[in-house]
């Protein structure tokens, strides 16, 4: 535990000095739902739900996915991952080291959201447990896709070129693109990995309403976003690479 504190507090100090990181994983997020949903957020649940979907997708791609994903590439090519590798950390202990600041800061700002909506008067979730899972599940999801697509990705400019299929996954399971598919590919769509936690997020807001929306159940969308996550963290252990090519 001291290991990854240490390594942690390092890996803080690199996320803030780099402030387009910075700006993109803290103000973005945030900011952009609330600014354009601040009118309108208080009117129903469905805005309300919207909002959060918005803010779910840009917080856990850009704000967690993206930010790690640059961070493992720079730490590679500069040769960091190596050397910590030739000491007493082990594998697992730098890799959560790396993604411990953004995974703090999605928590803290999905607090922040909540509070600007309830403050607004925004119809807060019916049922929250939905609303947890779908985070937490959502952190391990990314942060493994972030592993993942690093293997790919030479240098931290080129992320923005790597990132793109996961961006694309993740765009096609919200709500308003999936609406505009054919019955026979919003069931596939419900099957992809990132799907399941705006479909969560429906949920927790909706309840039992939103069970007419999809295909399936609460509880599957839940495991299926386990089983994806834990999925993803096996990929990573089989295929990060810790050098440069």
């Amino acid at each position: 535990m001291k290991r990854i504190i240490a390594l942690s507090r390092a890996e803080t100090l690199q996320f803030l000095r780099n402030r387009t990181v910075l700006v993109m994983a803290l103000l973005f997020p945030v900011g952009t739902p609330v600014i354009l949903f601040y009118k309108t957020m208080a009117e129903s649940p469905a805005t309300a739900v919207l909002a959060f979907e918005m803010f779910t997708i840009l917080v856990l791609l850009i704000g967690l996915f993206y930010a790690v994903l640059s961070m493992a590439t720079a730490r590679r090519g500069e040769g960091v991952l190596k050397r910590l590798r030739t000491g007493e950390c082990q594998d697992w202990e730098i890799l959560v080291s790396i993604a411990m600041p953004t995974v703090i800061t999605t928590a803290l700002q999905t607090v922040v959201m909540l509070a600007v909506m309830r403050a607004r008067g925004a119809v807060m979730p019916q049922e929250p447990l939905w609303l947890v899972v779908a985070m937490l599940g959502g952190m391990v999801l990314y942060v493994g896709a972030a592993y993942l697509t690093s293997v790919f990705t030479k240098t931290p400019e080129a992320a923005q070129f790597t990132a793109f299929p996961v961006m694309v996954g993740c765009i096609v399971g919200t709500s308003g693109v999936r609406q505009l598919l054919s019955p026979q590919l919003q069931t596939v769509v419900d099957f992809l990995p990132f799907t399941p936690v705006n479909q969560l997020v429906y949920h927790a807001w909706l309840g039992d309403q939103a069970q007419e929306m999809f295909s399936l159940s609460p509880w599957q969308m839940a495991l299926l976003l386990l089983g994806w996550g834990l999925l993803s963290l096996i990929a990573v252990r089989k295929t990060f690479r810790w050098e440069a090519r």
